[in-house]
């Protein structure tokens, strides 16, 4: 032979740039780029002093995105890390994030532990007062309070 091999030796553990893990995390990495680069208006809910509230709008920050996985372990959600890096996206990573410390997660456990029982009043309080219905802590009272003692659940009340 001419010193040409017969085959293009390629190491195993590299992934293909045309796999369909690494296009989507592709496609994940580049839109949220877009979004910033573009400045995307993200819709905030400002509570106001008299109770009311106020929406406003500013620029997406790439601390307003989330991205949900089955694993934080495996290999597309190394893709996607590995995507929103090269696109310049600054990411909290795995070790730096504990999802359940999240606000939006708590409450969103607290409407999962009331729909699991609908007798937890602590839960059905926890969600009434949450971003989901605001109700205040005078309106919470009034609803729950019932004078010489309730006999029946929040949720009945």
């Amino acid at each position: 032979m001419d010193g040409e091999e017969p085959w293009k030796p390629e190491p195993l553990d590299v992934v293909s740039s045309d796999s369909s893990r690494e296009a989507l995390a592709r496609e994940i990495a580049v839109q949220i780029r877009k979004w910033i680069d573009e400045k995307e208006p993200v819709a905030i809910v400002k509570k106001m002093p008299s109770g009311g509230s106020e929406e406003i709008a500013r620029p997406v920050e790439p601390k307003d995105i989330l991205i949900l996985v089955r694993k934080r372990s495996g290999p597309f959600f190394n893709a996607v890390i590995r995507n929103l890096k090269w696109q310049g996206v600054p990411v909290a990573g795995a070790d730096r994030l504990v999802l359940s410390d999240s606000i939006a997660v708590q409450d969103l456990m607290s409407v999962a532990r009331f729909c699991c029982l609908s007798s937890d009043d602590l839960a059905l309080a926890e969600v009434l007062k949450g971003p989901l219905f605001s109700i205040t802590e005078q309106q919470l009272f009034d609803l729950a309070y019932i004078e010489g003692g309730r006999k029946t659940s929040l949720w009945s009340a």
